[in-house]
């Protein structure tokens, strides 16, 4: 009896110290990944919710013996170019705008220079200044083989396309690069401004069709043919293939119904209707 009752009482120490022992066995978890170490779960820090990274789940090499419990990838959640659903945030290159350069890949305008186009001239360094003025000359200048042409093609565009508004210019400062741009810019925009928007306008027209093209700003006086006075009045003197003419963009059509009447003329021919300090500017003769 005392044998039988010995006997039992081994068998359920032995029982009982399996059971301690399953208690504590690990459990695998499917994706061969302990819950509770939270390092490889790729559901916490390491979202990476927009890619999800489903297709490399890592199952095929549990990575069980290394545990990756040490760089558990949550202290760097890609939060910097997030790259979620491969928007590539951080550049903002989103469906190629490109807005930094305002030069898109997918644009169909061509470059700013080219050597299919006749702006290959001095930039203002505004880039949507500088694509409308392009786009401009493009338009006007196809098949135009010739400067002279071109020239005149560029002047005719502006006095068939503005009409003249007296809007105030400060130019206690004198005409700066600045103004030029945010007179032009005006210009473009509403269509009707005073002779100083026609004169800038056609200054960076010019300079845009050549690199050697470096238009003066004049400020001077014009005939005013329906209240016969003088007024004040702004245009541009430029040089052409070695020679200074006055282009007035303005005084043509506006007042006289003549597009090319002030296209490139001499002091003696612009006298009839311009006045202008010459000593302050180049001789046109």
């Amino acid at each position: 009896m005392r044998k039988t009752f010995m006997r039992l009482l081994a068998l359920m120490l032995v029982g009982s110290l399996l059971l301690g022992l399953a208690a504590c066995a690990p459990v695998n978890t499917p994706d061969g990944n302990d819950p509770a170490q939270g390092g490889v779960q790729n559901g916490g820090g390491n979202e990476n919710t927009g890619n999800e990274n489903t297709g490399n789940e890592n199952t095929g090499n549990e990575n069980t013996g290394n545990e990756n419990t040490g760089n558990e990838n949550t202290g760097n959640e890609n939060t910097g170019n997030e790259n979620t659903g491969n928007e590539n945030t951080g550049n903002e290159n989103t469906g190629n705008e490109n807005t930094g350069n305002e030069n898109s890949g997918n644009n169909t305008d061509r470059p700013l220079q080219d050597n299919t186009s006749a702006a290959v001239g001095t930039l203002t360094g505004v880039d949507s200044l500088d694509r409308d003025l392009k786009k401009i000359i493009d338009s006007v200048t196809d098949g135009k083989d010739t400067k002279l042409k071109q020239l005149q093609s560029v002047y005719k565009w502006v006095a068939d396309n503005f009409r003249y508004r007296a809007v105030a210019v400060d130019l206690s400062q004198g005409y700066t690069e600045a103004l030029k741009i945010e007179l032009t810019q005006y210009f473009l925009k509403y269509r009707r401004a005073s002779c100083e928007h026609y004169a800038t306008t056609v200054a960076l027209l010019f300079q845009r069709l050549d690199p050697a093209y470096k238009p003066i700003m004049v400020t001077g006086e014009r005939w005013d043919t329906v209240n016969k006075v003088w007024g004040e009045h702004a245009w541009v003197i430029m040089e052409y293939e070695g020679r200074y003419y006055h282009f007035d963009g303005l005084y043509g059509k506006n007042h006289q119904g003549d597009t090319f009447r002030s296209f490139m003329k001499t002091d003696a021919e612009m006298q009839a209707h311009h006045k202008w300090d010459a000593s302050q500017y180049p001789a046109c003769p």
